[in-house]
Order: C-alpha cells, then sequence, then structure tokens
C-alpha cells in the first residue's frame, strides 16, 4: 500500500488517541459578566456543562479585571455584558497564556466598550449569534434585529458551531479531549474529519488499480 494518500501508522494510532483523550484532564473557567442577559448566561453554562470525569468547570461572575484563574486551565470564557471590565479581563487572561473565547448577545455594544476603555477585544475570539434572517422573514423593526439579539433554536446552533470551530482551530493536542467532554465541539470536529475522510478515500480509489483491494484501507479510514 506504499504511496496511498493515506498515513496508515497516524490512521491506527487514532484508535488509541480516543481512549488517550479520555484520560486528558480539561480545564474551563467561565467568568460570567451580570449585565449579560440571562438567555446568554443561561446558554453559556448548559454549553460546558458536563459530566466527563477528566473536566473540571470553573464558574464565577467578575466585577473587574483582574481574575484569578485555576490552576491549569486550559480555556477562559467570558461572557459579556454591559460592564466596562471585559475588555480589561480578556486582554489579562491573553496575557496570561490562555486561550479567551468572548460569548456575546451583543457584539457591537461590547466591542465599542472595549475600545472606549482602550481594551480592543480581538474579532477572531469573539462569538455571537448572527445577525441575519430567521427562517420566517420577520420585519426589519422586529427586536429580533436589536442588540442584545435574542437567542432561538438557529442562533444557538450557529453559536454552538462557532465555539466548536473555535475550539477546534485553538486547540491540537486536547481537541478530542474537548469534544469527548462538550457536545458542542462534536458536530465541528466530526464535520472536518467526514471532510478529509472523503477527500482521503477518493485518492484511495484512484491510486489503488486492484478492484476491491482499496476497501480495508477505505473502510478503516471511515471508521476512525
Amino acid at each position: 500500500m506504499a504511496g496511498l494518500p493515506i498515513d496508515i501508522k497516524d490512521m491506527l494510532e487514532t484508535f488509541g488517541d480516543i481512549d488517550s483523550a479520555r484520560q486528558k484532564a480539561v480545564s474551563v473557567a467561565l467568568f460570567l459578566d451580570a449585565s449579560a442577559p440571562d438567555e446568554l448566561l443561561d446558554f453559556a453554562k448548559k454549553s460546558f456543562a458536563t459530566t466527563a470525569a477528566n473536566a473540571r468547570v470553573v464558574i464565577s461572575y467578575y466585577e473587574s479585571s483582574q481574575q484569578h484563574i485555576p490552576y491549569g486551565c486550559d480555556l477562559t470564557v467570558v461572557v459579556a455584558g454591559f460592564s466596562e471590565h471585559t475588555g480589561p479581563l480578556a486582554a489579562n487572561l491573553r496575557a496570561s497564556g490562555t486561550p479567551v473565547l468572548v460569548l456575546t448577545t451583543m457584539p457591537d455594544i461590547v466591542t465599542e466598550i472595549a475600545k472606549r476603555v482602550g481594551a480592543s477585544l480581538l474579532e477572531g475570539d469573539l462569538v455571537a449569534p448572527e445577525e441575519g434572517a430567521m427562517p420566517d422573514a420577520l420585519p426589519e423593526s422586529s427586536e429580533y434585529y436589536r442588540e442584545p439579539y435574542p437567542i432561538d433554536e438557529h442562533r444557538e446552533e450557529v453559536m454552538r458551531n462557532s465555539m466548536g470551530t473555535w475550539v477546534g482551530d485553538v486547540f491540537t493536542e486536547k481537541k478530542l479531549a474537548f469534544a469527548l467532554c462538550f457536545p458542542f465541539v462534536r458536530k465541528p470536529l466530526a464535520l472536518d474529519a467526514v471532510k478529509a475522510t472523503s477527500i482521503q478515500n477518493a485518492a484511495v480509489g484512484a491510486v489503488v488499480i486492484i478492484p476491491g483491494a482499496d476497501m480495508p484501507v477505505m473502510t478503516a479510514n471511515q471508521a476512525k
């Protein structure tokens, strides 16, 4: 099978990686702004709720830019409202070397407040509901298009996918561990895996000449 567009050794090791990922400790610190909408606070708590034995989630409210980061923390999540401390807090967390994800339903307002106090947020670290229309169009005057944006099932799904994609992009060694602990990481990670597998298996079919000889490799790759 020399010359195949698949690393067989890597493919086989993936099965062991799943067991290894279950043993990796995952720690998240959730910093909540009391002025954030209740539905956003509930969404954040629900998204990071887990029963995984290897996961630890610490939740606290912030009233300043100085917050204690739990020892061994992998990820900090700032759930933002109208607080002027959001930008400085995110900057201090980044300076500590910990990745920071900012969740909000008022992206323009939160961004402007952070800019005004001299601590601009990184656009790539900000996750918010998309501004676009619902499947059933509403008039432009609807509160659905005003900040803070109300969260419905559609926007929850968009936010979960954005959060999962962000985690997958930021973390390499622990992204599988995150996926095992938090369901919202699984879909983006799975879609990436499906896309990569489809491309690899198409290439295998093109390389292998003997009919049927490619099936064991392709099946194992799909199982991975």
